[in-house]
């Protein structure tokens, strides 16, 4: 009776272990996966900076908005926090835009939520996208390359200006082209963005597109403009100006390209699937939800584990004897005046086994 007893202690104590531990397993899992408390999101200084820009709390005006139309639970990004000292106000002569990025884990960006305002201050509509929807839009070819990268360089500027991040991965192949630091693995690098120029509302102030200049790296003699880069793909970089986008239109902002439309690249010819039209990169996230991202284990600097960097590979082949001996050749027979009858245009190249 009595080992009857304990044995059925034991399972007691054995069942009740397991479900606390699968209790706490699950409380841990909810509290990992849990949605914000909105309650908090609104909460703000309203002292300085962009907040109290003009005298206009913009905020405030959100929350009013959200009090009457409850946007806050039609957002896709149901986790992130809004980062208010880093909310970019762009104006125009009839609207006003705001930018403002949302994280979960103060390490990446979860989403942007963008607003607009009338010249009264009114807001005319919100819409948040998150990371998924970037990449749903972004890898789409039916839509044109202009609107894609409008829309993948806002998220560019927003992560580096919040989280200093200056390289980006996941780029299709029709998108900046001749700007990437790296075609093969569809990475491109940029910094030093400056202020906002030239906005122009759309749509009814729905849509504000404004001009932005920032400095994109690359190696040597790569993508636009050219110099001479001695330790890889870092210390060479060009002024470029393109376009970034506020968009609240609900009416599709991003229609597909009617059919035959070519998109502006590569990736056009009235293509009726959906990209990724993206190279494998190695360091690519490519999982989870910020697909722009560089792996961590790649350092965020460009080093990717096991390939060589294009800079640096290129270096190394310049130094072999055997290539040296051809481009020494190449430099003599350059010097010879153009009625030697030795002269004349040559070349080498090194074949991918190495051999020259």
């Amino acid at each position: 009776m009595k080992n009857r007893f304990f044995l059925w202690l034991s399972l007691l104590i054995t069942a009740g272990t397991i479900l606390y531990s699968c209790q706490n397993e699950d409380f841990t899992k909810d509290k990992t996966n849990s949605r914000r408390n909105n309650a908090d999101f609104f909460k703000h200084t309203k002292t300085t900076g962009t907040l109290a820009r003009a005298g206009i709390d913009y905020i405030s005006i959100l929350e009013a908005y959200n009090n009457e139309t409850n946007f806050l639970a039609q957002m896709p990004d149901q986790r992130g926090m809004p980062i208010w000292d880093k909310m970019q106000v762009v104006d125009t002569e009839t609207a006003t835009g705001l930018i403002i990025p949302l994280t979960y884990d103060n390490e990446t960006m979860s989403s942007i939520l963008f607003a607009t305002l009338d010249d009264r201050n009114q807001v005319t509509g919100v819409r948040d996208f998150d990371n998924a929807l970037l990449e749903n839009i972004v890898y789409d070819q039916k839509i044109s390359v202009e609107n894609r990268e409008r829309l993948f360089l806002t998220f560019m500027h927003m992560d580096n200006l919040v989280f200093g991040n200056e390289e980006f991965v996941g780029i299709p192949k029709d998108l900046f082209v001749g700007k990437k630091s790296d075609d093969e693995y569809a990475t491109i690098r940029v910094r030093d963005f400056s202020p906002y120029s030239l906005a122009t509302a759309q749509q009814e102030g729905k849509i504000i597109i404004m001009e932005i200049c920032f400095i994109v790296v690359h190696c040597t003699h790569h993508g636009v403009g050219s110099c001479d880069a001695e330790d890889g793909c870092t210390q060479c970089g060009t002024t470029v100006c393109s376009y970034e986008v506020t968009v609240t239109a609900e009416d599709d902002p991003y229609p597909p390209m009617p059919s035959g439309g070519s998109g502006g690249g590569s990736g056009g010819g009235g293509s009726t699937t959906p990209g990724p039209n993206v190279p494998t990169n190695p360091c690519g996230l490519n999982v989870g939800a910020v697909f722009y991202r560089l792996a961590p284990s790649c350092g965020g600097g460009g080093t990717i584990p096991g390939l060589d960097d294009p800079c640096e590979k290129t270096a190394k082949v310049l130094e072999r004897p055997e290539v040296q001996t051809k481009i020494g050749a190449l430099k003599e027979k350059a010097q010879l005046p153009a009625t030697n009858p030795s002269g004349g245009e040559i070349g080498f190249k090194v074949k991918t086994d190495g051999s020259v």
